[in-house]
């Protein structure tokens, strides 16, 4: 809810109002966070059952391609507050000057040493490493959650095969495939309790790099 709360209506960059239309995709959740989410004006969209970061994600973008054709930008961001919404806007305008295809957003910068624990940073750098290995990529954050793409390119990075967290990785690999600009763009992180407690685990990243080995031989 306070995730939700803290997304602009409307975003102006250089002149230009852009109105803001926020989706949840609710993946099974046991915490509440469905029905937060229907107490507010998003758009939500309920899974029968748990898919994982990817399908849910892929649920979201799809929903904008068929259901929003007026769309220009779409954004996608974790739900737990490690996010800001001042960011979203600050990419936007960076979209808008540069006519990136796909801006990721990199927590991996001098300016979060303080605020992302040790584990995380070290975890995040060796995926992202392993990414560049096996994919080309040439993103240093691989594993982010916040980054905003072209409506116009959703076909294309919505492609993906992998549910879970891999699946952030597959999608780098498929815009680098088809010659996408892609672009990082530095942002802050807010790490909470709540935010620590989920995400990427020991067992898997394990199950991650194998996901990672077997769309590489496979595509």
């Amino acid at each position: 809810g306070a995730v939700v709360a803290s997304l602009p209506k409307s975003i102006t960059v250089h002149g230009q109002k852009l109105m803001t239309t926020v989706i949840v995709v609710d993946d099974c959740s046991r915490d509440g966070t469905g029905e937060e989410a229907k107490n507010t004006d998003a758009v939500v969209l309920p899974h029968s059952m748990n898919v994982g970061a990817g399908g849910a994600t892929r649920t979201g973008l799809r929903y904008v391609i068929d259901c929003c054709p007026d769309a220009e930008y779409v954004v996608t961001m974790d739900a737990d507050g490690q996010h800001s919404a001042k960011d979203i806007q600050k990419m936007l305008r960076h979209a808008v000057q540069t006519n990136a295809d796909l801006i990721v957003g990199n927590r991996l910068h001098p300016g979060n040493r303080q605020n992302m624990p040790l584990h995380r940073s070290v975890g995040n750098w060796g995926l992202s490493a392993i990414g560049r290995v096996l994919f080309g990529v040439k993103t240093q954050d691989t594993q982010s959650g916040l980054r905003l793409f072209k409506a116009s390119r959703l076909p294309v990075l919505a492609d993906y095969t992998i549910d879970r967290f891999g699946f952030a990785t597959e999608m780098l690999w498929l815009a680098t495939r088809q010659g996408l600009d892609i672009h990082e763009f530095p942002i802050s992180v807010n790490y909470s309790d709540e935010t620590l407690a989920k995400g990427q685990s020991k067992w898997g990243a394990v199950d991650l790099i194998i996901s990672f080995l077997w769309i590489r031989i496979s595509r």
